[in-house]
């Protein structure tokens, strides 16, 4: 990255400063004595680009967590696919109790140690963390391993193989009713959901990531997650407030990067946030 381009950036930051010292940090790898303060939870400062920007900004990625508190409850159970650091893998811990319980899956070998770490950090006993991709069947995926490691994900060829499996199998004769499923594989959400059908079968809501850029790269598009979510007996929405979620058209395309949630009882959802649902007819 040249300078200019970096302090373009920095410069787009809402604490430029800090985000400027949060690099410095990393790079001289003193970030190892830092302790992100969150919710609930405490995050090490690790030198990955989600524990930089969590300790450059402390409300960076709140919305995830305040949909994550609004609708979980005691007794939980919840499967986060793509856990990374375990940013909200923890928040859900926290949420869901000693009575629930949480499922972390993280393929790249590195960042698992990180979430590993965090979930030792915050002595939390109601996680399970796992250590390979999701498909749509067992085998071996090549991964990406860049600097921003975020945004990696399944590509076509790389020096760093990880073993894959589908949720169906992991879950085997752990299966049971899935509060929420969320999951952000830079992507590759389609096959991960086709080797889901029975996981999709017993979720009450899956919470997702989804943009047209990051489909087209595995030749598939939003609508054909929609269409897969429908027919598990999914309605699709957005958020379009803080309490408030509003279906999407049948042919909606995500032009940008955000989060859509699939609800399979709108009562049930309703219930549990509070959160106003606009057109119940959609599901």
């Amino acid at each position: 990255m040249s300078a200019l381009t970096y302090f373009k950036r920095a410069s787009e930051q809402k604490n430029p400063w800090r985000y400027t010292f949060s690099r410095i940090l990393w790079r001289s790898g003193l970030c190892k004595y830092f302790v992100i303060e969150r919710d609930g939870y405490r995050l090490r400062f690790f030198p990955s680009t989600l524990s930089a920007e969590l300790w450059a900004d402390k409300t960076g990625r709140k919305s995830d967590e305040c949909f994550f508190a609004a609708y979980l409850q005691p007794g939980d159970t919840v499967i986060d696919i793509g856990a990374n650091i375990g940013s909200l893998t923890l928040a859900a811990s926290v949420q869901v109790g000693e009575q629930g319980h949480v499922y972390a899956i993280e393929p790249h070998p590195q960042v698992f140690q990180y979430l590993n770490s965090n979930i030792t950090l915050n002595k939390r006993s109601n996680i399970t963390a796992l250590n390979f991709a999701l498909s749509n069947e067992p085998g071996e995926l090549c991964f990406s391993n860049m600097r921003s490691d975020d945004c990696n994900g399944v590509v076509a060829d790389s020096s760093l193989k990880v073993k894959s499996e589908t949720l169906d199998l992991v879950m085997g004769n752990r299966l049971q009713r899935i509060a929420l499923l969320k999951i952000d594989v830079e992507g590759f959400e389609k096959f991960v959901f086709e080797g889901a059908q029975d996981v999709l079968s017993v979720t009450d809501c899956v919470y997702f990531e989804a943009w047209d850029q990051h489909f087209e790269k595995y030749g598939y598009s939003t609508n054909d997650v929609l269409e897969l979510l429908r027919c598990a007996g999914f309605g699709i929405f957005r958020l379009s407030s803080e309490d408030r979620v509003l279906p999407v058209p049948t042919d909606f395309h995500a032009m940008a990067c955000e989060n859509l949630i699939a609800i399979k009882q709108v009562k049930d959802f309703s219930r549990r946030t509070r959160f106003f649902v606009g057109d119940e007819s959609a599901i």
